[in-house]
């Protein structure tokens, strides 16, 4: 249950830290993220789909190493 608990905090640490990566960028390059809701969408899609599955594989691994 704890293992749990620690998945679900990563994965929310994970995305604000990419959403306030993004906003930054986005404020710093001048993009305006409210008129490309799509955009930010697509964006935000792409990494969930590329980081949070490496992120439950890593973790799974990790939960292996320490049951044997």
């Amino acid at each position: 249950m704890n293992c749990i608990f620690l998945l679900i905090a990563k994965a929310i640490y994970d995305v604000a830290l990419w959403f306030v990566f993004i906003l930054s960028v986005a404020k710093y390059f001048g993009l305006h993220f409210y008129y490309d809701t799509t955009l930010l969408t697509a964006v935000l899609s792409v990494l969930d789909m590329v980081l949070f599955p490496f992120f439950l594989l890593s973790e799974h691994e990790k939960i292996q190493r320490k049951q044997k």
